[in-house]
């Protein structure tokens, strides 16, 4: 479980930029749910909200205990945040292709997901140090050292796009370059990695982001 010590209150060691938030908590009760709602519900502007949808209006961060797989097909466009305990890189990355922009390892500590909330609702992705060690350095190791593997500024760039689900026609108007010069890209990021589904992509492009911090 989220480590969460009544003795060394994260509450008082991590502070987080002010914001208006709403944050819907999908979890089950009991004292883990306790701590968390006390930790969510004393950062300045973030506001916890009872369902995914309140007052008409989307909670701008869901998370969630584990991967609730009929919830977030539901609410496929929002932004999900998934504490569980990931023991294999499928399962992350199984976890990003249902949807969550954030994973979360039960053994992180609260201001784990402090920083996941900020980060995926500035529109990035995020993993655990627990996790981006899990999917990262494998990778790193065999492809990232290797020259004619590497992945450029240029082609990391299109890669964050892919994995936020753009078409190249958006990518190429976003980063003013054609729709064939992103193909090009997209066929080299391909080559250069052996990864062909975006799922696989998007958890490259937290890969390559959490290495970049």
């Amino acid at each position: 479980m989220l480590n969460y010590s009544q003795e060394h209150d994260i509450l008082h060691e991590v502070s987080v930029r002010d914001e208006e938030l709403t944050i819907y908590l999908n979890w089950p009760s009991g004292l883990m749910r306790d701590a968390l709602v006390k930790m969510l519900s004393s950062q300045v502007g973030w506001t916890l909200v009872d369902q995914v949808m309140a007052g008409g209006r989307q909670a701008d961060v869901c998370i969630s205990a584990g991967v609730d797989d009929a919830l977030m097909r539901e609410y496929r466009g929002m932004t999900w945040v998934v504490c569980a305990s990931f023991k294999t890189r499928s399962e992350v990355q199984s976890a990003i292709k249902k949807g969550a922009k954030g994973c979360i390892s039960m053994a992180s500590d609260g201001s784990e997901l402090l920083r996941a909330i900020q980060q995926v609702s500035a529109g990035h992705r995020y993993l655990c140090h627990e996790l981006t060690r899990m999917m990262c350095l494998p990778w790193k190791d065999n492809h990232l050292s290797k020259g004619n593997h590497r992945i450029t500024a240029r082609e990391q760039e299109v890669l964050t796009l892919i994995a936020q689900g753009r078409t190249s026609k958006e990518i190429g108007k976003s980063l003013a370059m054609s729709p064939n010069t992103v193909e090009s890209h997209r066929r080299n990021i391909k080559q250069k990695t052996g990864r062909h589904k975006v799922a696989e992509l998007a958890t490259l492009a937290v890969q390559l982001e959490a290495m970049n911090k």
